[in-house]
């Protein structure tokens, strides 16, 4: 069976008070403990992982390395991104493409190698889909305890296990 974990960073993988913590360095901040939860969400599941973050863009090269490493560290590997929409949509605008289009457009672009997969959304942003709702799991930047917590991870893994 096929499962993706559409993956967020900012909010997911740090919160806001990893950023003044241990693990803090401007924009590159992650949390070993919320890589860790990620980190089981695909052992428990064997899902492949879509990055759907910004740090997927050409102007986050190097946070992008730094998390590459970091889950791979953590036997995580990143397989693909998702398209990046804002050249067709325009950013600032109420035409700004939203993250649910984005994945919907790679699971489109990608149907013949993924076909009918269970996926699951991991994000502090809502701006999924109404379809991709009961597949999202929402995180929080601003919150302590922040980013994927294990209750959360739980959550993932439930979505994602859930039929087989």
């Amino acid at each position: 069976m096929n499962k993706l974990i559409f993956l967020d960073v900012d909010g997911v993988l740090n919160c806001e008070a990893d950023w003044d913590g241990p693990h803090g360095d401007s924009f590159s901040t992650l949390d070993p403990e919320k890589c860790d939860q990620l980190a089981r969400v695909v052992r428990e599941t064997g899902a492949t992982v879509i990055l759907s973050s910004t740090w997927r863009l050409p102007f986050a090269r190097e946070p992008r390395h730094k998390l590459i490493e970091w889950l791979k560290n953590r036997e995580v590997i990143i397989h693909d991104f998702t398209p990046d929409l804002s050249i067709r949509f325009g950013w600032g605008g109420s035409s700004q493409p939203l993250r649910g289009d984005e994945i919907k457009a790679w699971l489109s672009t990608n149907a013949d190698k993924f076909p009918n997969p269970h996926f699951v959304i991991i994000d502090d942003d809502a701006d999924m889909l109404t379809e991709q709702m009961p597949f999202f799991v929402q995180t929080s930047f601003k919150d302590n305890p922040g980013g994927l917590t294990p209750e959360l991870a739980d959550k993932a893994i439930a979505i994602l296990n859930q039929n087989g």
